[in-house]
């Protein structure tokens, strides 16, 4: 579909990283959990579309637009690329705190 992986940069992948990014986003409310599982199963969906330009366009150009650290930023990309969305599921929480530092 043209046009569509635009959306998905410019809108999917902002709502996944920059409400958990924000001061007032409690990484400790139980609801949160929900939220963060939902960006994790978003996140995963776009990579099995998307494949390497995802995880390039995040290194190279979102999250070091977020002053993510490099590190952190490659730690995510790795995660990412796990075959089992539970281990992304089970790293995006310290993912979030240690970017909000």
């Amino acid at each position: 579909m043209v046009g569509f992986p635009d959306f998905i940069y410019k809108h999917i992948v902002p709502a996944c990283f920059l409400a958990p990014l924000k001061p007032s986003f409690d990484l400790s409310d139980a609801q949160t959990v929900l939220t963060l599982s939902e960006c994790a199963i978003t996140l995963k969906t776009i990579h099995l579309k998307r494949g390497l330009e995802f995880i390039q366009f995040l290194q190279q150009e979102y999250l070091p637009s977020l002053q993510v650290a490099p590190e952190i930023s490659q730690e995510l990309c790795q995660v990412l690329q796990q075959p089992d969305v539970k281990v992304l599921k089970n790293y995006i929480k310290a993912f979030f705190q240690r970017a909000k530092l």
